[in-house]
């Protein structure tokens, strides 16, 4: 479950990236609310483009109809726009047209409509085929032929007039002979009748001014000599190739490695044609001729296409079809690098992407493309393709392999293109022109475009590139010529090949690739997005935030139902999760954790296990009436019922704590956990906060009546909701700008969820889903009256098992019921559970007569267990009512520790060496946790009992006995509740000293009694933090939750008591110390000690004999480490085979000292005490508290209950009817 939250937490981190938010649009781009970028030209064109459909939103024309520029009518039919008639009367609507744009820009159109380069244009070559490039001037020898075609007589160079662009009509050498200065040339000079001609050695060019000679850049040339890179020198060059390719010569790259096949097929069977062997070695036999191979190298899989509508892929001699219904499938390529497939339909004008195992296919590109012929450039993510457009147009597009950033690197109107192929490694396109009869070709940026005229005699069926040469198929069979010398044609083999493919591994280098670690189901390598992917789904499916693609499914709740639907194509799957005697208000579902989570009609939050069935109540600060859930962070999000308080829980930690809390009235809450903001709708405002935590921000001013919800369509950042007339709101947040939908499309009802690029909403107990780009009906799925809410199903659900709640403790459920009651409810003689489970197994009687019945009659205690300090009954009766008096001391009889304790700073008790500075506190003035300092606690003698003399009667001391404080000065006690109560009750005011106002951190919990503040988590907890006990007053009946398969788990060091309520260090067991409450830390403890070992003083832990005095402390109050000297004679008393000395007041004290024993043997049991005198005052022992001005002690449960026991009324004085801050 840990690598499955840290892989989605992944996942939702690169999220912004995979969705397209954030990103910039470029100048003629359209941003839709989901931050993704169209072409401008799709804005309000009719046709809804973005998932959201806000590209058709927000319109000056209606649908169907599209905006002139400044002219009327203002708007004109779609279908009018480039029928080469303009309706618009600024002519806007045949701005831009396909038609009208001819060629691209440096292109020269010929008279036959085919473009070619400017600088073919007057070269002397009949580049248009009908000569029409060379209808120019003609020159004559003597004649100057201007760059721009145009031709100078001889009269005309040197007439002081510039006639050419360039100025080579007039150059420096005008008048000059060669005679002198060598007529200013910088090499060869010739004269002539307008003066000196200039010319240049190999590799050099004439410049313009006619004088001297510039480089000839080779490798700048549209088709330059090398096949991969070329690198310029002076007067020359130099070429090198890329990785896997050797340089033979100066300029050929040959392929290292096996040698070159071609992937084909013949008579029913596709195969290989071996170059070497020239023989065909068969893959796979097939039952139709296929109308498009491909191939995966690196997987060893084909691909193939037929006329039936069937994609086929074949591995290891097995085969299978990917896809049906694929009809007028055109061509078929792979991407090598992801393994996914890609193909064009000319049937439905499309290209499509497949995901190699078949589990779906989507849509690329359909909108104004008619694709023929398509290659892959994966390792550059370029998609390229010959594309059909309007009239006869025919252009060689490229864009991203999303579909985005589309643009015509050639046009090829008039050229009857075909069998578009690519050489990877040169990075070149290559395609016969059946009209010029030749092979054309352009670099993959658009640059260097070259043709190989007249290269063929006859007509061509396939072409592929490799290496340096050219292979075609016609009806003579299979060829190849070198791209150097393209007239060296070589018949290779007779054979009829429709389909060519070189096959090598050089054609399909390999290279990272984004999408292989991206999750989606299918996978687009953009240009745009930093990731370098951007995930879709197949048309009918909707993608998730892991980049999986499901069925759309909607869960939604009526007050005792959850239910899911889903629309699986055309067939509606509806599922009944749970039922529940509850009644929810709201729920939320926890995709990846499993649960379930509602408010109910009480404020009380409850969550199901959609594993298990369990139910836990989920801790809030309010009673909260609707909730969501945090995917990324699993925390819970609530509004409590009275709309001001906004909360949230922590439920890896349970325990929750407020965001905001406001000033009027909050209606509802959005979680974006995305992007990490929760917006609130408050006073006709949306408010957005940032998490985990902020100031609110106003976004946006609600305008108008909202009929029904709104709702956060977290795919395209959206808010959306209904007004009056039942007009659709959208709110685009990545724009902060609204819109209508259109006055046109009315959704009726209530707005329940969206998830773009659907809709839910909800009229007339009926569900409608809706396509929001054409605003198409999906589906109507009727679901009754009382619909609480509709959710997006992130992620697949199954049916939820019967739910088994339970009660966290301290609370205890009703047997045959999930009613939670208090352990208070129990035996208190009045029914509460409604079989009266409460009551029963309730101890009328002690079965023993010397025991005590506490008082919630469920358990008997030993008689001596009562009043010693320590609550052992359930309810704590056994300390309440306890003598007025406290036992009698002296200052005589100071309390004396026993060996390997020492005394706590009050002197009212002992703790042991072990627990000092262990991190918990054992003294209850805390003393034995201060001054800890991180020093190690000294090996002295200096905690035993001392033994000097004193007198035998010593005047006594007043004391006050806890929870009593005497004051300050003086002899007064006072009850710990008059502290910081801010009435002085001491005379010097030392009772509302050092007193707590407010809080240092913001979270913490006060106390009630002013003196501390503690962890808000610590509130509630089942234990008392707080002196006064503040911290778990007015607690819920039903605990924090806590899971049945979550047992209390101990940090290391500790260990989990019998009962699984507490833990307790290591050190603290079977130490002679009760720490756990059922006394489980001190069972089964070894009793005595085995020969050859020592047995601690205190506790019953044994140890070697050879681990005493040895300078390592084993035992835990470090009794195998004391006294470990020689004896003397001064030694009162030894024992432990001499290696101990005690005092002489150890001896006969009722407390074994010597391990032995030796120091209580022979004592006699008759010996009378020393004198002890009573003390002066009267005091109460705890938990009761003195009234003041007498000597009647009263219970704590009695101050503040409205009833004056005190007779001054002392009990019922300083009780806080309001809290002063409304958060406590």
């Amino acid at each position: 479950m840990e690598l499955l939250q840290f892989t989605c937490l992944l996942l939702f981190i690169s999220l912004r990236c995979l969705t397209g938010f954030g990103q910039q649009c470029g100048g003629n781009q359209w941003q839709c609310d989901d931050g993704a970028c169209l072409p401008l030209s799709w804005h309000c064109d009719g046709n809804g483009d973005c998932l959201d459909g806000s590209d058709e939103m927000a319109c000056p024309c209606p649908r169907g109809q599209v905006a002139c520029m400044t002219g009327a009518p203002g708007c004109v039919s779609t279908s009018a726009v480039c029928d080469g008639q303009r309706q618009c009367s600024d002519g806007s609507d045949e701005f831009n047209c396909p038609e009208n744009q001819g060629c691209l820009q440096g292109d020269w159109r010929c008279r036959n409509k085919i473009c070619i380069p400017k600088d073919q244009y007057c070269n002397g070559a009949n580049d248009c085929v009908d000569n029409s490039d060379e209808t120019c001037d003609r020159c004559g020898p003597m004649a100057l032929r201007c760059p721009g075609g145009a031709c100078l007589t001889e009269e005309e160079r040197c007439d002081g007039k510039l006639h050419c662009s360039d100025g080579s009509d007039e150059p420096s050498t005008c008048g000059r002979t060669c005679s002198e200065e060598n007529g200013g040339c910088s090499h060869s000079c010739v004269d002539q009748p307008w003066g000196a001609l200039c010319s240049c050695p190999k590799g050099h060019r004439l410049s313009a001014h006619g004088a001297s000679c510039q480089d000839v850049d080779e490798c700048s040339l549209p088709y330059g000599p090398c096949m991969h890179f070329c690198v310029n020198t002076p007067g020359s060059f130099y070429c090198h190739c890329r990785d896997g390719f050797q340089l033979q010569g100066t300029t050929y790259c040959y392929a290292k490695g096996n040698y070159t096949k071609f992937l084909t097929a013949k008579k029913g069977t596709i195969g290989f044609l071996n170059l070497k062997t020239l023989r065909f070695e068969s893959i796979q036999s097939i039952g139709y001729d296929p109308l498009a191979l491909a191939f995966d190298f690196s997987r060893s899989s084909f691909y193939w296409a037929d006329d039936q509508g069937n994609i086929y892929k074949a591995k290891e001699q097995r085969s299978r079809i990917l896809y049906h219904g694929q009809y007028g499938v055109r061509s078929l390529v792979c991407d090598w690098l992801t393994g996914q497939l890609y193909w064009t339909n000319q049937k439905t004008r499309s290209i499509h992407v497949g995901a190699a195992d078949g589990s779906g296919f989507a849509t690329v590109l359909a909108k104004s493309i008619d694709p023929l012929e398509l290659v892959l450039l994966p390792i550059e993510s370029l998609l390229f393709w010959i594309n059909k457009g309007p009239g006869d147009k025919i252009t060689l597009e490229r864009s991203g392999m999303d579909g985005l950033k589309q643009e015509s690197l050639v046009v090829l109107t008039a050229q009857s293109p075909q069998s578009l192929t690519l050489d990877v490694t040169a990075r070149r396109l290559y395609w016969i022109s059946d009209f010029k009869k030749s092979i054309e070709t352009v670099r993959v940026d658009g640059s260097g475009r070259y043709s190989f005229r007249e290269f063929f005699k006859r007509p061509a069926q396939s072409l592929a590139v490799f290496e340096r040469w050219f292979y075609w198929t016609d009806e003579k069979g299979l060829w190849r010529s070198p791209q150097d010398r393209p007239n060296q044609k070589t018949f290779i083999q007779r054979t009829t090949l429709p389909v060519l493919e070189a096959y090598h591994e050089r054609q399909q280098p390999k290279a990272q690739s984004a999408c292989v670690k991206s999750g989606c189901q299918l996978c687009l390598p953009t240009l745009d997005l930093p990731a370098g992917f951007t995930c879709t789904c197949p048309d009918d499916k909707l993608l998730m935030a892991d980049g999986s693609c499901e069925y759309p499914r909607f869960a939604y709740a009526t007050s005792t139902t959850l239910n899911l639907f889903e629309l699986k194509g055309k067939e509606l799957i509806k599922t009944l999760l749970l039922t529940t005697d509850d009644v929810m208000e709201s729920f939320d579902i926890d995709w990846t954790g499993d649960w379930v989570y509602w408010a109910n009609s009480t404020g009380h939050v409850m969550r199901w296990s959609l594993n298990t069935g369990q139910s836990e109540t989920v801790p809030t600060l309010r009673p909260a009436c609707v909730v969501s859930v945090d995917q990324k962070m699993r925390n819970l999000y609530w509004l409590s019922c009275d709309e001001v308080c906004v909360g949230v829980t922590n439920m890896d930690q349970g325990y929750p704590r407020r965001l905001y809390q406001s000033g009027s009235e909050v209606k509802d809450v959005y979680l974006d956990w995305q992007r990490g903001r929760l917006y609130l709708l408050e006073a006709g405002w949306i408010l957005s906060i940032r998490l985990p935590g902020g100031n609110p921000r106003k976004v946006l001013r609600l305008e108008g009546h909202v009929t029904g919800r709104i709702v956060l369509d977290l795919k395209s950042n959206t808010l959306l909701w209904n007004t009056e007339g039942d007009d659709l709101k959208i709110m685009s947040l990545l724009k902060s700008q609204t819109h209508l939908a259109g006055k046109e499309w009315n959704v009726p009802g209530s707005i329940m969820a969206a998830h773009a690029p659907l809709l839910v909403s909800l009229f007339n107990d009926v569900i409608t889903v809706w396509d929001r780009r054409d605003r198409r009906r999906v589906h109507d799925v009727p679901v009754g009256p009382g619909i609480v809410r509709v959710i997006v199903a992130l992620m697949d659900v199954k049916e939820v098992p019967p739910a088994q709640p339970v009660c966290t403790s301290p609370s205890v459920m009703c047997r045959g019921s999930t009613l939670c009651i208090s352990q208070t409810q129990l035996c208190d003689t009045l029914r509460d559970c409604p079989d009266g489970f409460d009551e029963e197994s309730c101890i009328t009687k002690c079965p023993n007569g010397g025991e005590f019945r506490c008082k919630d009659r469920r358990t008997c205690i030993e008689r001596s267990l009562v009043c010693d300090g320590r609550s052992h009954c359930h309810d704590g009766s056994d300390e309440v009512g306890c003598p007025t008096i406290a036992a009698p001391t002296s200052q005589t009889a100071p309390l004396k520790c026993r060996m390997g304790s020492r005394l706590c700073k009050d002197g009212r008790e002992c703790v042991l060496h072990s627990h000092v500075c262990d991190g918990e506190v054992d003294c209850k003035d805390g003393s034995d946790e201060q001054d800890c300092g991180g020093s190690t606690i000294p090996l002295t003698t200096s905690y035993l009992a001392p033994t000097t003399t004193s007198p035998d009667i010593l005047p006594a001391q007043p004391v006050c006995t806890s929870p009593s404080v005497m004051c300050r000065g003086s002899t007064l006690c006072i009850s710990q509740t008059q502290l910081c109560d801010t009435l002085r009750d001491c005379p010097d005011g030392f009772d509302e000293e050092s007193c707590i106002t407010k809080c240092p951190n913001g979270g913490e919990f006060r106390c009630k009694d002013r003196r501390t503040c503690i962890e808000r988590s610590l509130v509630c907890d089942g234990r008392s933090h707080c002196h006064d006990g503040s911290d778990e007053v007015g607690c819920q009946t039903i605990a924090a939750p806590t899971s049945q398969t979550a047992p209390l788990k101990c940090r290391m060091g500790s260990r989990l008591c019998k009962d699984g309520r507490e833990c307790v260090l290591h050190s603290h067991v079977c130490d002679g110390e009760v720490d756990c409450k059922d006394g489980s830390d001190e069972q089964d403890c070894e009793l005595l000690c085995k020969a050859g070992q020592f047995q601690c003083a205190h506790g019953k832990k044994c140890i070697d004999q050879q681990q005493v005095c040895d300078g390592k402390t084993q035992c835990q109050d470090r009794s195998d480490e004391m006294d470990c000297f020689k004896p003397t004679k001064s030694c009162s008393h030894r024992c432990d085979n001499n290696s101990r000395c005690i005092p002489e007041t150890f001896l006969c004290d009722g407390e074994r000292d010597c391990a032995d024993g030796s120091d209580e043997e022979g004592c006699d049991s008759n010996k009378a005490l020393p004198p002890v005198l009573p003390t002066l005052v009267q005091t109460c022992t705890s938990p009761s508290v003195m009234c003041r001005g007498s000597t009647l002690c009263i219970s704590q449960t009695q101050l503040c209950d409205t009833l004056r026991d005190c007779p001054d009324g002392f009990d019922e004085e300083s009780c806080i009817t309001k809290c002063p801050n409304g958060g406590r």
